[in-house]
């Protein structure tokens, strides 16, 4: 008797709830809920990327509006960002020494080879945010603008697979160690099965060149070879409101100890997509994105591609 009178009061509470929320079509919605810009409504085709020839606007009404910056310099060349629903999370077999076709890539498949992981994020599972943007933070092209002045509680960023493949474990992947203090990789080593591939019967050796043809070696192995105490990729995220910066906020991509400095015990390689408060930022009307990393070459540019991923962008109300 008593469970039947619980049940009864439960129903009531439940038809009492339903009568406050949905009473005239003029009150205020009283659940508030997460409407983030996710860029889901700019369509591609499956396992497919783009690169935009001109800006482009995402959101779904005016208070919720941006325009992200692109610029097209050719080919699957850009600065600003791209769009992307890729999910590619190992080495291009393509790439392989056990793997490459007969009489070897030309130069145009080496790039398709290279482009599958740029523009593809690295998650630990499937990926499931769908349309993502792909940042190439160059020039100071990296940025979005807001139609509204506004306080951003927080956007989602990850590592490109490209990114994330070179600095946990460089250019070469293979079962042998060329250096084994420093964790570097011999091309000429056994086969190691590829990351994210379940299948145990096709391992191989591995190799993914860093931008311009450069051999390049995990974040620790730099850390080793180079004697840098705390090596680190890292995100900077500048907030402006009226042409006056109001802030930045730093987003580490992968660090070894000592890296970052208000962490100073972190040590990884991003691996997911994780939130970045911006709230610090206060009202801002453009957020620009710019890469650094500890791991550079005689001129200072980075070694890795300073690229990254970018979703999940929450305006606060």
């Amino acid at each position: 008797m008593k469970f039947i009178q619980y049940i009864k009061a439960i129903f009531v509470a439940l038809i009492a709830f339903v009568g406050i929320v949905s009473c005239d079509d003029d009150d205020e919605i009283r659940i508030p809920f997460p409407d983030d810009i996710n860029f889901n409504e700019i369509e591609l085709e499956r396992f497919s990327s783009e690169i935009p020839t001109a800006p482009f606007t995402a959101g779904e009404n005016a208070s919720r509006t941006i325009t992200v910056n692109v610029v097209s310099t050719g080919g699957t060349s850009f600065s600003g960002f791209a769009l992307s629903n890729r999910n590619w999370r190992s080495y291009p077999w393509s790439l392989s020494p056990d793997y490459e076709p007969a009489g070897g890539l030309s130069a145009t498949e080496q790039q398709q080879a290279i482009d599958s992981t740029a523009f593809s994020v690295y998650t630990n599972r499937t990926n499931r945010t769908e349309t993502y943007l792909i940042g190439n933070a160059v020039a100071e092209d990296a940025f979005f603008t807001l139609n509204q002045p506004a306080v951003i509680e927080h956007i989602l960023v990850s590592n490109t697979t490209y990114n994330y493949l070179l600095t946990e474990f460089g250019s070469v992947f293979s079962g042998d160690f060329l250096d084994f203090d420093a964790e570097i990789f011999d091309i000429n080593g056994g086969p190691i099965f590829n990351p994210n591939i379940p299948n145990e019967d096709r391992g191989g050796r591995f190799f993914l060149p860093a931008p311009g043809g450069v051999e390049a070696i995990s974040l620790f192995s730099h850390s080793i070879v180079d004697n840098v105490d705390g090596a680190f990729v890292k995100l900077e995220i500048e907030g402006s409101l009226n042409g006056n910066v109001t802030g930045t906020v730093d987003a580490y991509l992968a660090t070894t100890p000592g890296g970052d400095p208000e962490n100073p015990n972190f040590d990884f390689v991003l691996n997911d997509w994780v939130p970045i408060d911006l709230t610090s930022l206060g009202q801002v009307d453009r957020v620009l994105f710019r890469m650094s990393s500890s791991y550079v070459d005689g001129s200072g540019d980075m070694i890795y591609p300073p690229t990254f991923c970018l979703d999940g962008i929450r305006i606060q109300q």
